[in-house]
C-alpha cells in the first residue's frame, strides 16, 4: 500500500482491472478524487485472480485493515472506494466488524459485485468488441485460452503489483490475456472461487436457482449474497453506500448496481445511485470524458466528507 497525508478522514482506494490485472501504481484512478480528497489517502494492493482467488484476496483486506490498526490514522473516519472489479472490494466491507475502527461510507465506481450469478458472466464474450460469441463459444481460441488460465494458474508469483496501463515498468501484457480467457470460456466464477467447474454448474441453473447453489466458504466472495440475505440487521450495520455507474456499460453490467441499490433500499439499508446517462465503463459518453461524470466524481468526494465525525 501507498499513504498520502497524516491527518484528516482516510479514503483507502482500490484499483480497477477487473480483480485480474491492475496496480496501486496504475493510472486508472480518476484524479478528481484523490486531487480533490483533503485527508490521508491509503492506496492498496491486493492478489490478483489466477493464480489467488477471491479467499485470498479477502484474506489481503483483513491483514490491510490489520496493518492500519499499527498506523497512527483515526480509525473510525475511514471511507472506501472500488473501482470496476475493485469495487467488490469496497462491497465487502460486511466483513469488517472490528470496533477498533470504523467505516463510515464506501464507493462503487461502475463496480462489479452487485451480481456475479447474472447471465453476463456465463456468456462467452469478445473482451474486444464486448459482444457475445456463438452459443458454443469460440472452438479455435478456447484451448488457447485454456493454456493460458493453466500456465498462471501454476504461477508462483502472485502478481499482485503490476500495473494495468499500458507503456508504465512493470506491465506484464500476458495478464490481459487471463480476462480475455476467462469472458471468453466464460468462467469467471471458477477464477473468483478457484472452483474449476463451478461456473458450467451454475450457467446449467435458472437464475432464481444459481445463489443456493453456492457452496461454503465461497459465499463470503459474493456481497449480493449477503445483501440478499434478508438479515434484520442489515440496516444496521452496514455503512451508506453511494453507487456510481454509465447505463452503457458493456464490460460490467448496469444492472449490478441497480439490483445493489434495489435490494439494499429494500432493505433499509442507505444506499444511492448516480446513473451516467450514455456513459460507458469509464463514464464516458460517445468517446468523450462526460460533464456528468465529473461532477458525480466530486459530489462522491462531498458525499463522503459529509458523513465524516467530528474529530
Amino acid at each position: 500500500m501507498t499513504m498520502h497525508g497524516s491527518e484528516g478522514p482516510v479514503l483507502i482506494t482500490f484499483h480497477g482491472g477487473g480483480i485480474v490485472n491492475g496496480s496501486r501504481r496504475d493510472e486508472y484512478m480518476p484524479k478528481p478524487i484523490t486531487s480533490l480528497w483533503p485527508g490521508i489517502l491509503v492506496e492498496a494492493d491486493y492478489r490478483l485472480l489466477v493464480p489467488s482467488s477471491g479467499l485470498d484476496i479477502l484474506a489481503d483486506m483483513k491483514a490491510l485493515f490489520s496493518y492500519l490498526l499499527t498506523l497512527p490514522i483515526p480509525h473510525h473516519q475511514l471511507f472506501l472506494a472500488g473501482f470496476s472489479g475493485a469495487a467488490v472490494l469496497a462491497a465487502e466491507e460486511k466483513e469488517r466488524t472490528d470496533p477498533r475502527f470504523t467505516v463510515q461510507g464506501w464507493v462503487s465506481f461502475f463496480g462489479m459485485g452487485g451480481d456475479f450469478l447474472l447471465d453476463h458472466w456465463f456468456t462467452p464474450r469478445d473482451t474486444v468488441t464486448r459482444q457475445p460469441l456463438w452459443p458454443d463459444g469460440e472452438p479455435s481460441k478456447a484451448k488457447a485460452w485454456s493454456n493460458i488460465l493453466e500456465e498462471w494458474s501454476g504461477a508462483d508469483t502472485e502478481y499482485s503489483d503490476l500495473p494495468y496501463t499500458e507503456g508504465l515498468d512493470g506491465h506484464i501484457p500476458s495478464r490481459g490475456r487471463v480476462w480475455e480467457s476467462l469472458h471468453g470460456l466464460a468462467c469467471f466464477n471458477d477464477a473468483l472461487t478457484g472452483d474449476r467447474g463451478l461456473s458450467e454448474r451454475l450457467a446449467a441453473l435458472p437464475y432464481t436457482e444459481r445463489p443456493a447453489t453456492i457452496p461454503e466458504p465461497y459465499r463470503a466472495i459474493y456481497p449480493q449474497l449477503y445483501f440478499e440475505s434478508g438479515s434484520d440487521t442489515l440496516a444496521l450495520t452496514l455503512s451508506p453506500c453511494l453507487l456510481i455507474h454509465g447505463d452503457r456499460d458493456d464490460v460490467v453490467p448496469y444492472e449490478e448496481s441497480l439490483r445493489t441499490s434495489s435490494v439494499l433500499k429494500a432493505s433499509g439499508a442507505s444506499v444511492e445511485l448516480i446513473t451516467i446517462r450514455g456513459g460507458d465503463h469509464n463514464l464516458s459518453v460517445d468517446g468523450a470524458e462526460s460533464p456528468d461524470a465529473l461532477k458525480a466524481y466530486q459530489y462522491a468526494v462531498t458525499w463522503m466528507l459529509g458523513l465524516a465525525p467530528a474529530i
